[in-house]
């Protein structure tokens, strides 16, 4: 099993462009409480990780399922970068869904990337 959320956390903290609005607001798994309004922020998490492809009784390639959340009063700017950094990782997005908060104003947009690796 390859675990890659890590590597895609980085890739979103260490982007240019997403650093100008989030800073390090790249979180994994968890927002902590400290920063829940303090936006923009974004949280990656592993959604799923299915093996897909066999040889010799073996698995030799797995589908991975990452979720990236964006946090902020309007989200849209930062959609393009999120989308770009993914799609350089060989990720697919295969959904996306604004969440709104009325409470906080706040919209969460909740994208889904998949991909297939190596193992």
């Amino acid at each position: 099993m390859k675990i890659i959320d890590r590597e895609v956390q980085l890739a979103l903290q260490n982007d240019s462009e997403l650093r100008k609005s989030v800073g390090s607001k790249v979180f994994r798994y968890v927002v902590p409480v400290a920063f829940e309004e303090d936006w923009p922020f974004i949280r990656v998490a592993s959604i799923n990780n299915i093996d897909t492809q066999y040889a010799d009784d073996k698995a030799t390639d797995s589908t991975i399922t990452i979720q990236v959340d964006v946090w902020d009063k309007d989200p849209d700017p930062l959609l393009p970068h999120v989308d770009r950094v993914m799609k350089s990782m060989n990720f697919k997005r295969v959904s996306a869904y604004p969440e709104f908060n009325d409470k906080k104003n706040e919209v969460r947009m909740i994208m889904r990337y998949e991909t297939l690796t190596k193992l």
